[in-house]
């Protein structure tokens, strides 16, 4: 395993921070383009790559272009390194994918750091003056259909937005800033 993760910032200073607490056992979920769980351990941290499920280029246009938020294979993947891990906590960092849902899910607390809000967004996603209309008659035939407008990203953004809402409806606790 890699010893210098590039990017990260303060939650690569965090899990620096947790990882040599003898009391502490952290392991660390995030999605990756692999094909099953893959668990990989390092220096005192047990890493779990959830499957991103990978689509065909096909299946991929199709989930853009209708905003197919389908995150059933997640809770799957999820629930299964939960239930081998056995947390006394789960730390979410981000509201913008679907790890916040867990705590509909499991029993062990479920923590979101709040690293911004999607919601809010929405509102402010178009430009002043523009409508769904203008940016829609003004994207490219191909955007149109590949579903890789400004208008498709936009229904994606909502989707996730309301999962967002979802997410922080069924949650008890909360930390973090925007």
């Amino acid at each position: 395993l890699c010893k210098k993760i590039t990017g990260g910032g303060w939650i690569e200073a965090l899990e620096n921070n947790i990882k040599n607490r003898k009391e502490v056992e952290l392991s660390i979920a995030f999605n990756n383009n692999t094909p099953a769980i893959k668990k990989l351990s390092g220096e005192n941290v047990d890493y779990y790559q959830i499957p991103s499920g990978r689509k065909s280029r096909i299946m991929n246009i199709v989930k853009k272009h209708f905003a197919i938020i389908d995150n059933s294979k997640n809770i799957e993947n999820n629930l299964t390194i939960i239930d081998t891990v056995k947390p006394d906590i789960i730390h979410v960092f981000g509201s913008e994918a679907d790890f916040g849902l867990m705590a509909d899910y499991t029993r062990t607390p479920v923590l979101l750091h709040i690293q911004g809000v999607l919601t809010y967004y929405i509102d402010h996603w178009f430009p002043p003056g523009y409508t769904n209309y203008k940016i829609l008659i003004n994207s490219s035939m191909y955007q149109l259909v590949t579903g890789s407008s400004y208008f498709h990203q936009y229904y994606s953004f909502k989707k996730a937005a309301a999962r967002e809402r979802k997410i922080y409806a069924h949650l008890k606790y909360i930390s973090g800033r925007t």
